[in-house]
């Protein structure tokens, strides 16, 4: 054993036992949790039966939307297989079960040796697909030690990431030479993962799964028009929506919102903060610039609520998707500030116009290519974001004009998908569980 992955576990194991009090109290409180520690009920494993298991992972809910169609072309190509989904957040955990049907919905094991054993163990998966760059050494060294088949699926390494890799590119080579396949968005990313120490022979480009699940059931499902009425809206209204917004962008945003409405009073603005906890600063940015607001929760139970009030501030979860379908323009937050970035497909697919700031680093080979062919702005800050914002609603052929661009892109780069749905099949050909102690 290595220093690294020696000091790794013993940091675990002590951040375990202090932790274990709370942990105790979730999952005492949500019976589900123990999953985490490699305790699954007899149900669940009657339903697996005997049937090939194939293991997709992801982190969270963002990662959960992005695989979505990945497993349900794997389930087209193999239908016979019993497909086992994890994820790490009590918000992913929940979309999962909303839209996976058919599929075991738990949680990822603590990354301790003997919960990632026993979880294995249990569900004797042939092959394990993680989704984008979920990599836990002790899951994948036991994964390996038993047999199992791993995949990246989407596999991204951003700027930032490749620096903390580099620092410890020994052990991370190690951790990689585990793994049988490297699905990769871009040829950056592939060339990222090579550097660190992957081997080249095993990395392939198939591009974003996010292409391929841009567009979101919700949106797909309710309809424009149920929409804007769920929102108190008609359906001529302006709608500028701000989505994933960061701390220290609230404050730009919403200064670029007065500027803009002295030239267009009728827009309303719909602003969604990255995470909730920062419903409340919102809150008092608005009343310090006299902006009469209503919460999205306040609409669900009363749509006469949006009288006289022209921002909507997005305090619950899931709605953001709701508000793209029904915006104009939109800006993506986590732009602004050096936070890397949002994902801008989600808007894009619904031909919207699309804004953003200067520090995209997570999503810079997607922000370029949507400004190569014309199906962006991006802005450098709160006053350019004002004045672009305040051009396109006086030019509504502008807006239809970045729209149209930003589905084509879409459109020209789906597929990612199909090409690792039937990587995953060629795995599972290869793959045999075989009980590792």
């Amino acid at each position: 054993m290595n220093w690294m992955r020696f000091i790794y576990n013993v940091g675990l194991t002590v951040g375990f036992v202090i932790a274990s009090p709370w942990l105790l109290y979730r999952f005492i409180r949500r019976k589900e949790e123990w999953q985490r520690l490699g305790i699954f009920s007899h149900a669940l494993r009657e339903r697996i039966g005997n049937m090939p298991v194939v293991w997709f992972h992801c982190a969270s809910l963002g990662e959960v939307n992005a695989a979505l169609p990945l497993i349900e072309t794997f389930r087209q190509v193999c239908p016979g297989c019993a497909v086992v989904f994890s994820t790490i957040t009590a918000t992913g955990y929940d979309r999962a079960l909303r839209v996976m049907e058919g599929a075991e919905i738990i949680y990822f094991p603590l990354d301790l040796g003997w919960a990632v054993r026993r979880s294995l163990r249990v569900l004797k998966p042939r092959v394990f697909v993680m989704v984008e760059t979920e990599i836990w050494p002790n899951f994948l060294k036991q994964a390996r030690k038993m047999g199992v088949m791993l995949m990246m699926a989407s596999g991204r390494i951003s700027g930032r990431s490749y620096c903390l890799y580099g620092r410890i590119r020994k052990s991370f080579a190690g951790m990689l030479d585990c793994i049988d396949v490297f699905s990769m968005q871009t040829y950056s990313d592939a060339e990222r993962i090579i550097r660190l120490g992957a081997d080249r022979g095993r990395v392939k480009v198939t591009g974003s799964l996010k292409f391929d699940s841009a567009i979101q059931p919700g949106v797909k499902d309710m309809g424009k028009d149920a929409i804007y009425e769920s929102f108190g809206l008609e359906k001529d209204d302006d709608v500028f929506v701000a989505g994933s917004v960061r701390k220290g962008e609230e404050e730009p945003v919403l200064d670029a919102y007065c500027d803009i409405i002295r030239a267009c009073p009728r827009i309303y603005l719909v602003i969604a903060p990255r995470h909730l906890r920062r419903t409340r600063c919102i809150e008092k940015l608005l009343a310090e610039r006299k902006l009469k607001f209503v919460k999205r929760s306040a609409l669900l139970n009363d749509r006469d609520s949006i009288q006289g009030v022209r921002v909507i501030l997005i305090d619950t979860i899931g709605d953001l998707s709701l508000a793209y379908g029904i915006a104009k323009v939109v800006f993506v937050g986590g732009s602004l500030v050096p936070c890397g970035g949002h994902n801008i497909l989600e808007p894009a697919s619904l031909s919207k116009a699309v804004l953003f700031g200067p520090h995209m680093d997570n999503f810079r080979e997607i922000a370029d290519l949507f400004k190569t062919h014309g199906a962006c702005i991006e802005v450098n800050d709160g006053g350019q974001l004002a004045r672009e914002v305040e051009k396109l609603f006086k030019n509504p052929s502008r807006i239809k004009e970045l729209g149209e661009n930003a589905a084509n892109v879409i459109r020209e780069c789906r597929g990612a998908a199909g090409k690792n749905a039937m990587m995953v099949k060629e795995l599972l050909a290869k793959g045999v569980f075989k009980d590792g102690s």
